[in-house]
């Protein structure tokens, strides 16, 4: 019935798939499952099997759990939202905009995390900081970062950034900033992370440079610098720039002035930001976004 079906996606397959997958699984099982899954995100794949051994029939040798498995484990919904957050990340139809795609995916990544208290950085990201002398805050740090709730929802990413100047208000914990529209200066998402020490980072983000990474650093920077003024009125700590890599010409990135993670299909930091159970669907956005 399904390959008869247009605009098909991952949710439409799990849909078919979750009540035979419900009614074979324990209770214990789906426990075990669901927690191996946050557990693996903090720490890795021998530690959360380790204290949830049920849960090793599902994993594969990366430790990733099928996505349908995982669509069904966290259908709940946050207070305040209509959809998962689990849901729109592995959602795909090949009807929506590649590019478009892509950024929801990283933003309900985002949410999910938010939702589960997840750390918005898992440990061994690498971070790069800047040469020399700087007073950023060290890598432990940005990984004991966390997100507010975000039942409030997306936010347009103009509303704090107009004409190269970054509006006083500023962003808010608890929201995601993101664009409505394709042409949108300097970042495609920012959201404010809070530290268990109740300090806070602004998190800047461009999900998808396929093209010039040290013009896309540039840009990061460019909105760092815009909120440098604004960070001290409101008792942020730090800024943190994370730019997803796709397809560029050039890695170089001379100069920059504020920590910066790079998100590469080839070297182990997108693997380790976005962990086994979730790395998968990103990768294929990523493939999706260059070839399309």
């Amino acid at each position: 019935l399904l390959a008869h079906r247009e605009n098909l996606t991952v949710q439409d397959l799990a849909h078919s798939l979750a009540e035979r997958l419900c009614s074979g699984m324990a209770p214990a099982l789906q426990s075990d499952t669901r927690n191996y899954i946050l557990q693996e995100y903090k720490t890795d794949k021998d530690a959360a099997l380790k204290e949830f051994p049920l849960a090793e029939m599902f994993i594969d040798q990366n430790g990733s759990i099928p996505p349908c498995i995982a669509w069904m484990l966290f259908a709940e919904l946050p207070d305040g939202c209509s959809k998962s957050p689990i849901h729109d990340f592995f959602a795909n139809s090949l009807s929506v905009d590649a590019r478009c795609q892509l950024e929801v995916c990283s933003a309900s990544f985002d949410r999910f995390k938010a939702q589960y208290h997840l750390p918005i950085l898992p440990k061994k990201v690498p971070i790069i900081f800047p040469g020399g002398n700087h007073s950023f805050p060290c890598e432990e740090w940005f990984q004991g970062l966390h997100l507010a709730s975000m039942a409030s929802g997306t936010v347009d990413v103009s509303s704090i950034i107009q004409k190269g100047v970054f509006r006083m208000e500023g962003p808010q914990p608890g929201k995601i900033y993101h664009p409505s529209q394709k042409n949108h200066q300097h970042i495609d998402r920012a959201v404010v992370a809070q530290h268990a020490d109740g300090q806070k980072c602004l998190v800047l983000y461009q999900d998808k440079v396929n093209g010039d990474l040290g013009k896309a650093t540039k840009d990061l920077a460019a909105a760092a610098e815009l909120a440098g003024i604004w960070m001290k009125d409101k008792g942020i700590k730090s800024v943190l720039c994370v730019a997803q890599v796709l397809d560029c010409r050039t890695s170089q990135i001379d100069g920059f002035a504020y920590p910066l993670i790079i998100l590469t299909e080839h070297s182990r930091s997108l693997r380790r930001f976005y962990r086994g159970t979730f790395v998968g669907a990103v990768q294929y956005q990523r493939v999706r976004h260059i070839t399309v």
